[in-house]
């Protein structure tokens, strides 16, 4: 909510109180929706700092440029060129592992975004099938929606695990994948990221794990795998997709 004079004197009440047990904190008003003139000009005066909270998410992780690229990304290489500026983008079905029920992929994954409790999604599919159009899909409509309202919405972050060279550590392929991203050529504050993370303010797309995991033996395969998911062992929401035809057979997949 807007911050007005009823919530202003709220504040100053107390930071009364607090400072006299300790002269030294620091307070910060943060709001989605601003200050009234007079109520920020009040708080300042007492030593308050004013924050709108979208400028605070961009102080901490400056991602407004890294969705945008997503976006760019998206209308110029998979609309422009291949659609020709229509949405001939096809809704495939996801089919469940040990039900064999066929779903809607956008419809399951909708309801898997809202259920607080799924923390971790894998999508194995066919050559062709469409795994990564569709987290390419996610992605570009999540951008839009953090760019439009950041505080509401959480910002996607894509990285094809295919261009991963030498990192199997999450904190290394997240380094690795903004560094490359960036135009300055820098990297993220890796515990800032971990928090937005918890805080369900970022949702990970991890595309092509078995690209990534052509390259290691089994057991570095299966350390790297648990360690992409301490994302979801994070509180946060994390999807992996791959090729069904990595896994020699049904029960591999599922362990």
């Amino acid at each position: 909510k807007k911050i007005t004079a009823a919530e202003r004197d709220q504040i100053l009440a107390q930071q009364a109180v607090a400072l006299r047990a300790n002269p030294r904190l620091r307070w910060i008003a943060v709001s989605s929706l601003g200050f009234a003139a007079d109520t920020r000009a009040a708080l300042e005066s007492a030593g308050v700092d004013c924050i709108i909270a979208a400028d605070l998410r961009r102080d901490l992780l400056p991602l407004d440029d890294y969705v945008g690229g997503l976006i760019a990304d998206y209308e110029r290489e998979s609309i422009r060129e291949k659609w020709q500026g229509e949405d001939w983008f096809v809704r495939p079905d996801f089919q469940k592992d040990r039900t064999g029920d066929t779903i809607p992929a956008l419809e399951y994954m909708a309801k898997w975004f809202g259920d607080d409790r799924k923390r971790q999604l894998v999508i194995l599919g066919d050559v062709g099938t469409g795994k990564s159009t569709l987290v390419q899909f996610l992605a570009y409509q999540m951008a839009r929606s953090y760019l439009q309202d950041p505080v509401r919405h959480p910002a996607p972050v894509l990285v094809p695990l295919g261009k991963v060279r030498k990192e199997s550590s999450l904190q290394g392929v997240i380094h690795e994948h903004f560094s490359e991203r960036s135009t300055d050529g820098r990297g993220i504050n890796f515990q800032r990221f971990l928090h937005l993370v918890h805080e369900g303010k970022i949702v990970l797309f991890f595309d092509a794990f078995d690209e990534m995991a052509d390259r290691l033996d089994y057991g570095d395969t299966f350390n790297t795998f648990r360690e992409l998911s301490r994302a979801a062992q994070l509180q946060g929401k994390l999807v992996i997709t791959g090729r069904v035809n990595y896994f020699k057979d049904v029960e591999e997949q599922r362990e």
